[in-house]
């Protein structure tokens, strides 16, 4: 029993770790919330780096450092997609239109233009990245 019970804390510790590990994939300047430990306000920054015992973020152009211990959980949604504009032009060769004459319509080339500004859909949801796993932090009992 005291096997198994030491082999899921090793277990729960090594998948917190795992988690903490995977903060490096994210994107540079990825918006983030980070919840610290305690009833403090979470922190809205964007994502510049992470070590084995901080997360580097940039708050107000300050790149600040949060230490792990003092993260209770992250939140995170990438970067709004930039804005994308096409334009489209089509030509054509249409022939008389059968029917009552238009004075005002010339024979031949014809053409139409038409453009579009696309914002993607903004930033999307946040989504937990990290959540501290309490029972890897606490010490084990003997």
């Amino acid at each position: 029993m005291r096997r198994l019970l030491v082999f899921l804390a090793a277990l729960t510790a090594f998948a917190a770790d795992n988690s903490w590990t995977k903060l490096s994939d994210l994107k540079s300047g990825t918006e983030l919330r980070v919840y610290r430990t305690g009833n403090k306000p979470p922190v809205v920054a964007a994502f510049a780096d992470v070590n084995e015992d901080n997360l580097i973020v940039i708050v107000k152009n300050t790149e600040t450092a949060i230490p792990k211990d003092e993260i209770d959980h992250i939140d995170a949604r990438g970067k709004a997609e930039k804005p994308t504009m096409s334009t489209e032009t089509h030509a054509s060769d249409d022939p008389p239109q059968v029917g009552a004459p238009n004075i005002h319509q010339q024979e031949g080339l014809t053409s139409s233009s038409s453009s579009s500004v696309s914002f993607g859909g903004g930033k999307g949801d946040f989504r937990t990245v990290y959540r501290r796993n309490l029972a890897a932090s606490k010490p084990a009992a003997q």
